[in-house]
């Protein structure tokens, strides 16, 4: 009592139907509104006769209109301010039932200062219900209003997921209007007239309808890209932590997935200016795979924007508890670190893949790279990405060291010079052959189409011949593998070379499986020797 006159705090005497005294549950013989205001009004004479009179009175019920009767009696003996709500109301179907019915009739005789809806869900829920129950009764402004029509044999749309959709995307727009989701183009002007704006769905085509009138008509996919851009600039408000199914109430995932998104919140959403690109801003008490918010951008793209041009970006922030530390963090988090820098640039995935990660302190760690030129070019790009994994990600602390090991020169990288040009002789000696031995198949072909008229044998003969040439490049291509060393680095230059000298151009499908796998190095070099081998030949 003595803290509360010092800091002038208000003090709420509460009286719920569920802890009434056994006393006053005699006299009344039950639970009734009257019991309620006498025991209320009992406490707030204790508390005056003690000198203090800043008070708020809460007598709630879950009888609605036990409820509203106890709260037109005690608005007749008091003056103090009233707290009103219909206690253990229940699920957020029954609950926003019973308090929409309780309170309206409460509120609209002008009693009470303060509301509370009490539903078995997340607190969220109570203060969207309770801000619509004020806004229904006329009591609060601002907030986009949805109105629908029911759905009927004329609906051609999925008017229920489009109504939800749209309550969704202009819950947080700070303007006080009225928007209309029709489910047909017939009625749909009509009984949107009384809505500042208002969309209809058809067969195949969809409205736009100002004040009842028809501002314009949309074949449904230009209607949805029209719908869309017009409302998401709603969506680039903060969301103040929303839960991920509350923001997108109607997406489908896998069980794995949802059981991931159970526990993270949506913090924001934005839109770039050319509404093509959509980011998702979460948060999460545990680390997520990046295969997981991979699949969730897919399911955000394919099932919120179908037919759509629109690419969506989830951006992750994890808050880890203390257990976690950078070193034993790296170790799980590894693959999906590794998949992420896979989908974004070949180079620097396999550079991380060939480093040496060692921790030296709690949160120092030294990435050991070869010292090659690539490796000092791509390291900047790969300490920018630890940075923003651990410390912007996660909010960790960590520090980056960069040592740059010298690699061995193996006996192929002295001898490489002499190598390739011993290859690139005998590739064009084979070639030169191969040239040789094509010559004359197309002065018989030159000749067989000015007589191909004459007889079916020569047309044979031809195809015989054609035959007889694949198999001498085969050969050809046989015995460049056949000269080439050991090395797959050497072998496939040389494959290359002979590919582009013979056919102008470079087929995978004829490559050796065991030959692909190589360093980004040899690739690199492999496309500069394509490109100038090119040249020549053009």
């Amino acid at each position: 009592m003595d803290t509360a006159k010092e800091r002038n705090i208000p003090i709420r005497v509460g009286v719920n139907s569920g802890s009434l005294e056994k006393e006053l549950v005699e006299k009344y013989h039950g639970v009734t509104a009257e019991g309620l205001v006498e025991s209320a009004l009992d406490k707030v004479h204790i508390i005056e006769e003690m000198g203090y009179d800043n008070l708020v009175i809460s007598i709630k019920s879950s009888d609605v209109l036990m409820c509203a009767r106890a709260h037109e009696l005690i608005a007749e003996k008091t003056q103090y301010p009233l707290h009103v709500g219909i206690t253990e109301a229940g699920t957020l179907y029954s609950g926003n039932i019973k308090s929409a019915i309780g309170l309206g009739i409460i509120l609209y005789q002008g009693i009470g200062d303060t509301i509370r809806v009490s539903l078995t869900g997340a607190p969220l829920e109570e203060v969207k219900s309770a801000k619509r129950i004020l806004k229904t009764l006329g009591l609060r402004k601002g907030g986009v209003e949805v109105v629908s029509c029911p759905t009927c044999g004329r609906t051609k749309i999925d008017l229920i997921g489009l109504a939800n959709q749209v309550e969704t995307m202009v819950q947080d727009i700070p303007l006080d209007i009225k928007v209309a989701v029709m489910g047909c183009v017939v009625n749909g002007p009509g009984e949107a007239k009384e809505a500042d704006l208002g969309i209809a769905g058809g067969d195949g085509v969809g409205l736009l309808i100002r004040h009842g009138e028809v501002v314009k008509k949309y074949r449904k996919r230009i209607f949805w890209i029209h719908f869309v851009r017009n409302f998401l600039p709603g969506m680039s408000r903060s969301h103040n932590g929303e839960r991920f199914f509350d923001v997108f109430p109607h997406l489908k995932v896998k069980k794995e997935l949802e059981e991931l998104l159970d526990m993270v919140f949506v913090t924001k959403v934005s839109m770039n200016p050319g509404r093509t690109h959509l980011r998702v801003y979460i948060e999460s008490s545990r680390w997520i795979h990046k295969k997981n918010i991979f699949a969730l951008e897919d399911e955000i793209e394919r099932q919120c924007f179908p037919g759509i041009p629109m690419t969506v970006t989830v951006v992750e922030k994890f808050h880890l508890s203390e257990q976690y530390t950078p070193e034993n963090f790296l170790e799980s988090y590894r693959s999906s670190m590794e998949m992420e820098l896979r989908n974004y640039n070949m180079l620097e995935y396999n550079l991380f893949r060939r480093s040496k990660i060692i921790f030296t302190g709690k949160d120092t760690l030294r990435m050991e790279l070869p010292d090659t030129v690539i490796s000092r070019q791509k390291s900047e790009i790969l300490v920018e990405y630890f940075h923003k994994v651990f410390c912007e990600r996660c909010g960790m602390d960590l520090k980056v060291e960069l040592d740059f090991v010298e690699v061995k020169e193996s006996k192929y990288r002295k001898n490489a010079a002499l190598q390739i040009k011993q290859e690139v002789e005998n590739v064009l000696k084979h070639a030169k052959l191969s040239g040789d031995q094509e010559s004359e198949p197309k002065q018989e072909d030159t000749a067989k189409e000015e007589t191909k008229k004459t007889s079916g044998d020569k047309k044979g003969e031809k195809t015989n011949e054609k035959k007889s040439v694949d198999k001498k490049q085969q050969k050809v291509r046989r015995e460049i593998s056949a000269a080439a060393s050991d090395s797959a680095g050497t072998a496939i230059r040389m494959w290359f070379t002979a590919e582009i000298l013979m056919e102008k151009r470079f087929r995978w499908r004829a490559l050796p499986v065991r030959w692909v796998r190589l360093s980004s190095d040899v690739r690199l070099w492999m496309w500069k020797l394509v490109r100038s081998e090119m040249r020549k030949r053009s």
